[in-house]
């Protein structure tokens, strides 16, 4: 779940900030690398079952989408408030 949520927020930034088409698209696929691989390592090592693994990064997807959420209405709400207050 840390590392779905980890991974997920530095490729959601830097999703933002390049702005290359491929750099994006390699962060992306770099970043759902290396929490597959977390999970996959939680199995092999024994520590977790596979439903564990997949209830983390179902867990952790879901907050992750739920806080890009919540920062892009609060991002929108900011610029709105901007537009407003000089309209």
């Amino acid at each position: 779940m840390g590392s779905t949520i980890l991974y997920g927020s530095i490729a959601y930034v830097f999703y933002r900030i390049l702005k290359n088409k491929w750099a994006k698209v390699g962060i992306v696929f770099f970043s759902i690398i290396l929490f597959l691989m977390v999970g996959v390592s939680r199995i092999y090592l024994g520590v977790h079952f596979a439903s564990d693994v997949i209830g983390g990064i179902t867990a952790g997807g879901s907050w992750l989408l739920f806080s890009i959420f919540l920062f892009n209405v609060l991002e929108w709400r900011k610029k709105y408030n901007r537009l407003v207050l000089k309209g």
